[in-house]
């Protein structure tokens, strides 16, 4: 695989430097039983003083100590267990406004599936990087209610699989909910490893 570009020498980092891509495989991505937007508060396990975070409600916690769950679904709200360690040494919890019928949704509708399915069909062969995102819902042209901006798009995961590199697919987007209120959305769709080239290989 180039490294580099043959004419300026800069060091290639994506998917994105490669104007040819050789798909080895595609992979989808299940999609998890809840989905959350990106935007939402943060909760500390309990109150305390070295907390600035609001404590988790009751029910709530009440709820994943019986569940054993790292998410539920309460009252049109998601609460995500925070995996990373804050500085008070408390679980921290995360919550996102319940978007997961919406989301299923738009991941069923025939742009999206016609896709994937297209890039299901590159297995095996080498695409120019421009022609693969000349796909429909790359180019931000997927129209749903009550959302705005929803697009696919890819991103390098900086991981590697037998010598090969790792991309994800995913739908990203936002959309505003009043006049300062907004939520996101990431969901991951499906993995790609590929090899990036710059010239055709003729067989």
């Amino acid at each position: 695989m180039a490294e580099c570009c043959p004419t300026c020498e800069r060091a290639f980092s994506s998917y994105n430097d490669y104007p040819i891509l050789y798909i080895a495989s595609f992979e989808r991505i299940p999609v998890p039983e809840l989905i959350g937007s990106n935007f939402g508060s943060i909760f500390s396990e309990r109150k305390s003083r070295r907390s600035l975070n609001k404590p988790l409600p009751k029910e709530v916690r009440k709820i994943f100590e019986k569940s054993g769950k790292d998410k539920i679904l309460y009252e049109g709200i998601i609460y995500s267990k925070i995996s990373e360690t804050f500085h008070d040494g408390m679980t921290h919890y995360q919550s996102s406004k319940d978007v997961t019928v919406l989301v299923k949704d738009i991941i069923s509708s025939p742009k999206i599936q016609e896709t994937l399915s297209s890039l299901e069909g590159f297995v095996g062969k080498e695409v120019l990087k421009n022609d693969l995102l000349k796909l429909p819902g790359f180019n931000r042209d997927i129209c749903y209610e009550p959302l705005g901006d929803i697009s696919l798009h890819i991103y390098d995961t900086n991981t590697f699989k037998d010598d090969l590199k790792i991309c994800h697919v995913c739908l990203d987007g936002c959309w505003s909910g009043g006049s300062i209120s907004s939520a996101g959305l990431f969901q991951d769709l499906a993995e790609i490893s590929y090899e990036g080239r710059v010239n055709l290989k003729v067989l």
